[in-house]
């Protein structure tokens, strides 16, 4: 099935979107394509599939195109939804490994501190750290965001 959308007048900026079989049945496989060149697909959801598949084909359902974005019927019981999405949140770690240096057997070391810096301007959900050492460890967050162009501290012992 075919639906062709536009940014309003805007020259160039066509897209004619396409639903096709996947490989394996009932798999379905949406793609855009330049309207003034059809043989530039400008995306499809098979390229980054972990994050654009959507399941299982929808016969004689046509891409609906509203408000930016694309959305899919399936029969996975679900209507897949692309558009621009916004970009995940970037970040830094400092220092990005500890030296403890020689600590004995069931003794603690001082406590060094790694320092996570939200660097965007949404917020970075944070689940969980992982330490990895020859035992790793997990270490839980009270708050599960770290606020925009914010920092927060963790201090660690070996």
């Amino acid at each position: 099935m075919l639906a062709l959308s536009a940014n309003g007048g805007q020259s160039g900026s066509g897209v004619l979107w396409a639903t096709t079989m996947g490989t394996s049945t009932p798999t379905m496989i949406l793609h855009a394509f330049d309207a003034t060149n059809l043989s530039n697909e400008l995306w499809n959801n098979t390229m980054v599939p972990t994050r654009d598949d959507f399941g299982n084909f929808s016969k004689f359902d046509p891409p609906l195109i509203a408000n930016g974005k694309v959305y899919v019927p399936t029969f996975s019981s679900r209507v897949a939804v692309y558009g621009l999405g916004v970009a995940p949140p970037t970040f830094t770690v400092s220092p990005t490994s500890l030296a403890f240096g020689n600590v004995q057997i069931n003794a603690t070391s001082a406590a060094l501190p790694v320092v996570v810096a939200n660097t965007s301007s949404a917020a970075l959900p944070i689940a969980s750290i992982m330490f990895t050492a020859q035992t790793p460890t997990n270490s839980r967050r009270s708050t599960p965001a770290l606020p925009p162009s914010r920092s927060d501290r963790i201090a660690r012992s070996a």
